[in-house]
C-alpha cells in the first residue's frame, strides 16, 4: 500500500507542478509589410500619393460634407474621368463610398451598424507600389486609427487601436489621381515604413 501512496503522491506531485508552471508567452506576431512584390516607383507615384492623395483622403473621411475643406481637397486628387465622364458614375459613387468607410470597423459576426472611428484621423504606416504602368498604378496601403467601439450612444466612450490595409489604384493624365479604393480590412498591425 505505501508503494500505491507513493505512485499517487508522484502522480499529485506531476499534476500539481505542471498546474503551476506557466506557459512561455508565445513568440509576438511580426508585422509583415504591407506587399511583399513590388515594384520600382520610376514616376513619382508614392511621392504624389504620400503628399498629396492620402492627406485628401484623410481630410475628406474626417469631413464628407459639401463645401468642407475635406471635400475640396478629395475634389482635386480624383481622377478627372471621374468627375466628368457621365458612364463613370457608378465608379464615382463607389469610390466616394469606400473613402467614407475607411476607419470603420465591423467586428466578426456583427450585423448591425459599423464600430465607427473616432474623428482623430487616419494615419499612413505603410506603402507599396505593386504594380505601374504609363497610366495605372496600384499601391497596397497600410493606415491606423482609434475606433469607438462602444455598442450604443449611452455607453462610456470606449476607443481602441486598429490598422486596416487597403488596395489603391492611381489613374495618370498629366498627374496621379485616385481612381479606385478595394480591399479594406482590419489587419493585427501595420509594419512601419519610409515610404509612408
Amino acid at each position: 500500500m505505501s508503494q500505491f501512496l507513493r505512485g499517487l503522491v508522484a502522480v499529485f506531485v506531476a499534476l500539481f507542478v505542471a498546474a503551476c508552471n506557466t506557459p512561455s508567452p508565445s513568440p509576438v506576431d511580426e508585422l509583415t509589410p504591407v506587399a511583399t512584390t513590388t515594384v520600382t516607383d520610376t514616376q513619382g507615384v508614392i511621392s504624389r500619393f504620400t503628399n498629396a492623395i492620402w492627406p485628401a483622403i484623410s481630410a475628406y473621411n474626417s469631413d464628407i460634407s459639401q463645401g468642407s475643406p475635406g471635400n475640396h481637397q478629395y475634389l482635386k486628387i480624383i481622377a478627372p474621368e471621374l468627375k466628368r465622364d457621365e458612364a463613370q458614375v457608378d465608379q464615382y459613387g463607389n469610390l466616394r463610398s469606400a473613402v467614407q468607410k475607411l476607419g470603420t470597423v465591423q467586428e466578426g459576426s456583427q450585423t448591425q451598424p459599423h464600430i465607427m472611428r473616432d474623428g482623430a484621423g487616419l494615419h499612413l504606416v505603410d506603402t507599396a507600389l505593386t504594380a505601374l504602368d504609363s497610366s495605372k498604378a496600384t499601391l497596397q496601403v497600410c493606415y491606423t486609427f482609434t475606433a469607438d467601439t462602444r455598442r450604443t450612444i449611452n455607453d462610456p466612450t470606449d476607443t481602441k487601436p486598429f490598422a486596416s490595409e487597403a488596395t489603391v489604384e492611381l489613374r495618370k493624365t498629366d498627374n496621379w489621381y485616385l481612381y479606385a479604393l478595394s480591399d479594406d480590412h482590419v489587419v493585427a498591425g501595420c509594419s512601419a515604413s519610409s515610404k509612408a
